[in-house]
């Protein structure tokens, strides 16, 4: 019985963590305390199990308190991210492996759901100045539905209004998934494209 009361209080915590803004709580709260029916060391101590036990609860310290906050996954992502320039496609990654937990970053994303398509992870070298002006190019046709002029080095000439649905990154390459002149759907590694108009 005793277990259940504990197990009971662990919960009301958590959802304590959730209700409140900064999602942060500390022993001091006296409201939390006689709700709960405990004394402040019994609710730093519930609170310190909750940080063993979880990952996602960490503690600060201020002065000589503590404050236990609650990160959520929203908030791992925000605070790493916030002034990085283009994270696009890593939300867009993360969103196709779960996708109600990256609802709330939609406003980081630029809308670009629609522009990329993983199937492993986005670490081909694009490194050269020339292809990440190719690379952007080409988001740029496929953010905008727009045709574009590919030069292929495998092809000596110019394939002319070329439809770009998407970047895909396949087996540790990308490619633009794009529809020739004859409706067909092709695929063109990004490192063999010379040129893009």
């Amino acid at each position: 019985m005793a277990q259940l009361k504990t197990f009971a209080k662990y919960k009301r915590l958590i959802e304590e963590f959730n209700t409140r803004q900064d999602h942060t709580l500390t022993s001091y709260d006296e409201d939390l305390q006689n709700e709960i029916g405990i004394s402040q060391k019994q609710l730093d101590r519930l609170l310190e199990d909750l940080t063993e036990e979880f990952d996602n609860i960490v503690v600060e310290k201020v002065a000589k308190k503590k404050i236990f906050k609650l990160l959520k996954p929203i908030d791992i992502f925000v605070e790493a991210f916030d002034n990085a320039s283009e994270i696009g496609w890593f939300f867009n990654l993360a969103h196709e492996g779960d996708p109600e937990i990256f609802k709330e970053l939609q406003k980081y994303t630029n809308t670009q759901k629609d522009i990329y398509k993983f199937f492993s992870s986005p670490f081909e070298d694009l490194a050269s100045f020339e292809k990440k002006i190719i690379f952007k190019r080409l988001k740029t046709a496929v953010s905008l539905n727009e045709y574009r002029d590919i030069k292929f080095a495998y092809n000596d000439k110019v394939d002319r209004d070329l439809k770009c649905i998407k970047l895909v990154f396949i087996d540790n390459n990308w490619y633009i998934a794009y529809v020739d002149s004859k409706d067909e759907l092709n695929f063109g590694r990004i490192s063999f494209i010379d040129d893009v108009q």
